[in-house]
This record gives C-alpha cells, structure tokens and sequence, in this order.
C-alpha cells in the first residue's frame, strides 16, 4: 500500500517563506527512505491497532513496560518499546517502525500534536517507517526548535507570573523578556508582521513547570457564532441568512490542562468544539477578500455552555459566561501555517469517546465572512477573538442528551493546531 506521504502532503509543508529549507530536508528525508527501500521491505500503512492521547503536549499511551531511550546522544527522536499494543485507533498519526513482533514507534518532541508534516498526512493509520527516516525527522525537529518550521505562541504563568512566548520542543522561550511587552496581545499588536517568524529561540523554561492561560488572556472581545455548520458538504435552502452572534467574558475561559468549572446552579453543562480565530491587526468595515490579513493565528476553543441558563431568553449570554466554563488553547499556530483555514479537521472526544467530527468546508458562514460581517459594527482589535461555531453532536443533540459531569475530560482537536484537553470539575 501507499505510505501515505505524497505529493500532496509535500506541497503543503513546502508552501511557506522557509520553501526552500523545507523542500531539502523533505528531499534528503525521501531519497534516505529510498536508499533504505532497497534493502528493507516497502513502506506500508499498519493496521489501526494503536491508540494515543495527548497530554501535556506529547503523546503519552496506555502500552504497559514502556522504555524509551534515544536514538543517539542528543537526538530528540525516541525509540519507545512496549510489550503490549492498546487495542483502539484515534484519528492521530504517528510514526511506528515495527520489529520482532513489538511494538517501536517513534515520537519527535514539539511534533505529537502540531509537527509540519504529522498532522499533514492526513492518514487515519498507523505509518512503518524505517529508522532512516525517523533520523530525518530528528533533523526537522532541530529546525523546529530553531524556529524555522511551526510556531506557537502560549500565555503561561510561571513562577507565579504571567508570562508569554513560544513553545519549542518541551520548552518555552520568553518573548516578553526580549521585547519588554506585557502580555502576548500587546506582541501580536507590535509584531504583527513578523509573527510565525521568530528567531534566537532560546529556551527560558521548561513547559512542564508552566500552568498554561488561554491563549488570550486579556482579549478585549470574544465573540462567539452559533448554527455555523451544515451536516454535509451542500447547503441546504434553509440555512439562515445570517449567523447567531454573542459574547462571552475573558474570565469564562480557561486554558489547556486546567478544569473546567461545573456550576452548581445546573445540570446542564454541555460542549462545543470550535475553531478560534485570533485577530493580529486592527480593521474597521473590512472587505471581505482582504479579511485573512487581519488573522493572527489560530486555535482550538470549547464553548462550555449551561444550556437551561442559555435559553432563559432569546439571549445567550448567562448560558456562555459562567467563571471558567470554556477551554481556549493549548496555544495560537500562526497564521502563515494555515493559509487556508477552510479545510481543517476537527474531533471532540469526551473521556475518549468520539463525539464531534467535522471539517470546517462545512461552515454556512466561512471565516472571511465573519471578519467582514463582525468588522461592519464594531471595530476588531490585535487579540480579538472570533469562535467559529461547532458541529452537531454536542451533549444536548444527542438522544437521550449526554452533559458533562465531574470528572469527565474533554478534548478539542483541530488538524495542524493540536488538542485542547480540559477535565471537568
């Protein structure tokens, strides 16, 4: 079979300022894998007999007498071995190299949820690799943490103080310590041009020892779309002219990691999957062709809604604002990385169980659209934060309804952005 890295996938990953470094190292990393082809069996997709979850940035797993060791002195690729496979498949690739009957698979820091070309495959299946081209991927992850490949940006606190900066591999780099600004809002205003290329990424600390913030913690507005999805590829005749358009508060969001608040006051408390989209510069009545200029970045978001508050009347804004009731990270990928948001993969699981799947084609009101028609009454600012509106299958479309309760975990995933996790509380 195919090993699931065609033209297609390079086209993507090439198709940025840094084409040229990309091209070679995708260039070395195919005629390595060759080389090894003849004298190694061909390339194949496995069958889906893994499942992984992310957490804390990297993919952690339930194989039990997990020994990971790397693949020389310094190398950031791991081989990990286990003695046993977990039984169940997510739509997550990774790559695998299998020998003697257990099970090796390679995982490159910084990349299990957002690395350049895992999360371009676009393969639902597990993918061999011979070594060689895991060694390549070494390489990538070099340029990654030299700033040349993804770049996303987190507020965190550390130490007790708020701080802002890139993440790269396990680590994290203090852009505010470089630039004197207070907070990522005010770098994404000053920088606005530069974002996505960033350089002299030194680590400052380690991600491990930081509490991740919304990706905006301080966002002047946050507004949120409701009804945004058709359940297929067509519109349908009777889908509204135009969108459900509310508000929420920065202090009803909450960041990566950290719990989302179950009120007391209800037993509705439901998800929603979503997009956010994070305004990098100021427009007022924007044209619609040139509304994608104005995008910093992107995100994932879940929009925790307490539904009997919600339709207490025809306004939405009780139900969206209870403290700490929506999720917003892990972190903001540059826009220069998803040059076209129409076509991005999103998942919601609940304690594993996949609940949302969509793609964003499916928006009745695309992205550009909204940053026109949200642009004609107010004026959107760097950090302004626009939620893209969520597909069907949220707890209180289902039969019987399913909300969340204490203790569960919820994920929001978005392909080429990562995967937003928060457990209940």
């Amino acid at each position: 079979m195919s090993p699931g890295f065609g033209i297609s996938s390079i086209s993507i990953l090439i198709a940025s300022p840094t084409a040229c470094m990309r091209a070679a190292v995708i260039v070395v990393g195919i005629f390595i894998a060759f080389l090894r082809l003849l004298k190694s069996p061909a390339l194949q997709l496995a069958p889906p007999y893994g499942e992984s979850y992310y957490n804390n940035f990297e993919i952690s797993s339930d194989f039990v007498n997990i020994i990971s060791r790397p693949i020389w002195p310094g190398s950031n690729c791991q081989w990990r071995q286990a003695s046993r496979r977990p039984v169940r498949h997510r739509p997550a690739p990774r790559w695998e190299h299998n020998i003697g009957g257990a099970s090796n698979f390679c995982t490159i820091d910084g990349f299990a949820a957002t690395g350049p070309t895992l999360n371009k495959m676009r393969s639902q299946q597990m993918t061999y690799l011979p070594i060689d081209l895991a060694i390549v991927y070494d390489i990538i992850c070099i340029f990654e943490i030299r700033g040349y490949f993804r770049m996303r940006y987190v507020s965190c606190i550390h130490d007790g103080a708020s701080r802002y900066g890139c993440v790269t591999g396990h680590s994290v780099c203090d852009l505010g310590l470089r630039t004197g600004l207070p907070d990522l809002k005010s770098h994404i205003a000053s920088h606005f041009d530069n974002l996505g290329r960033e350089s002299d990424l030194k680590t400052d600390f380690d991600l491990a020892d930081v509490v991740l913030q919304p990706v905006i913690p301080n966002p002047e507005k946050v507004i949120c779309v409701a009804i945004n999805y058709r359940e297929s590829d067509s519109p349908s005749p009777d889908e509204p002219e135009y969108p459900v358009v509310f508000t929420r508060f920065a202090n009803a969001q909450t960041g990566h990691n950290t719990p989302l608040l179950k009120p007391d006051v209800s037993d509705k408390f439901d998800y929603e999957g979503e997009l956010a989209v994070i305004i990098g510069r100021a427009g007022h009545k924007i044209d619609e062709s040139d509304a994608l200029a104005h995008v910093a970045g992107y995100s994932c978001f879940n929009d925790g809604s307490v539904r009997d508050w919600q339709k207490h009347s025809s306004q939405f804004t009780p139900g969206k604002n209870f403290v700490q009731s929506a999720g917003f990270g892990p972190w903001m990928v540059s826009a220069d990385e998803i040059p076209d948001p129409s076509g991005l993969d999103l998942w919601t699981r609940v304690n594993g169980e996949l609940r949302q799947s969509t793609n964003t084609r499916r928006m009745m009101f695309p992205i550009p659209w909204l940053i026109s028609y949200l642009s004609q009454f107010t004026r959107l600012e760097p950090g302004d934060v626009i939620v893209t509106g969520t597909p069907k299958g949220f707890g209180s479309s289902l039969q019987p309804p399913r909300f969340l309760q204490v203790g569960d975990v919820v994920e929001v995933e978005l392909e080429g952005i990562g995967v937003l996790r928060n457990p209940v509380a």
